[in-house]
């Protein structure tokens, strides 16, 4: 399924009622229906927006490639927004538990905003462009750069961070429901990273990949060059029964490792389908 935006989709971000809302290079966010039926809500921002970012109250924060970060009250546009800006690029926005929002940018710096949007922000520096931002369910912050690493940022606020590397620029960032953290990029890849050690679980959005958002069902949407939403089935057990489904068959260790993830033991992925407990050669 994938819905049309319109002209190339920069950013994604899901709000508390479960509206999915999209930016892009027409200067435009799009507040879609929930049923994906009907013309979507349209904010102007007046830049192309390259981020996006939901507050638990409803509020929406969106950035774009002049340095501004615009807070909207509500996703009904009723309201000026408050406007802050960092003066460079606004490639990335998240929301930390504390309510803080965060921005990254061409600097390589993060700036972590006081919640009322007065004083100046605190700074970390991850030492490339941030295109992108997520938190944890830890409250960590993960930032993603245009050097293909991903840094996960102490939740204290102190120490080294843990780097991963995904190899290319690291367009944006998602955590999925059971806590692992999804990063997509320039060559098309999104990468599902496993909570504890391993290696990612690989899928391919087909084209170049600017933004992922995690849906209330699960379902990961991307986002990127062509201007099509991809929703992609990430739940383990619903991806299980969709695999069984496709390849009428069980999984062979190899395909496990590589669409489940190396953390979760193999075991017959058509379990409720007796005739279908044949598993291949390797």
């Amino acid at each position: 399924m994938f819905l049309t935006h319109g002209s190339e989709v920069w950013s994604l971000a899901v709000l508390p009622d479960g509206l999915l809302a999209s930016g892009g290079v027409d200067g435009k966010i799009r507040l879609w229906p929930k049923d994906g039926a009907g013309e979507p809500k349209i904010l102007p921002q007046g830049n192309p927006v390259w981020s996006l970012a939901a507050f638990p109250d409803g509020g929406l924060a969106s950035g774009d490639n002049r340095g501004t970060i615009k807070l909207w009250p509500n996703a009904e546009g009723t309201g000026e927004p408050k406007v802050l800006s960092q003066r460079f690029w606004v490639r990335s926005l998240a929301v930390l538990r504390d309510g803080r929002l965060a921005s990254g940018g061409d600097d390589g710096k993060i700036r972590l905003w006081p919640k009322d949007g007065a004083g100046e922000p605190e700074v970390l520096t991850h030492g490339s462009a941030v295109w992108s931002l997520a938190v944890l369910a830890d409250g960590r912050l993960a930032s993603g750069g245009d050097d293909g690493t991903i840094k996960l940022w102490p939740s204290e606020g102190t120490g080294q961070p843990v780097v991963l590397k995904h190899g290319v620029q690291v367009r944006s960032l998602a955590v999925l429901k059971d806590g692992r953290l999804a990063s997509g990029s320039d060559d098309g890849t999104i990468k599902l990273w496993p909570k504890s050690t391993g290696e990612p679980v690989v899928i391919s959005h087909g084209n170049r990949l600017y933004a992922l958002a995690v849906l209330p069902d699960g379902r990961l949407a991307s986002a990127g060059q062509d201007g099509k939403i991809r929703l992609w089935l990430i739940g383990e057990e619903k991806l299980i029964a969709a695999l069984c489904l496709r390849a009428g068959r069980n999984l062979t260790k190899d395909e496990w490792a590589r669409y489940i993830g190396s953390d979760t033991p193999w075991q017959p992925s058509c379990r409720d389908l007796p005739s279908n407990w044949r598993t291949p050669d390797p």
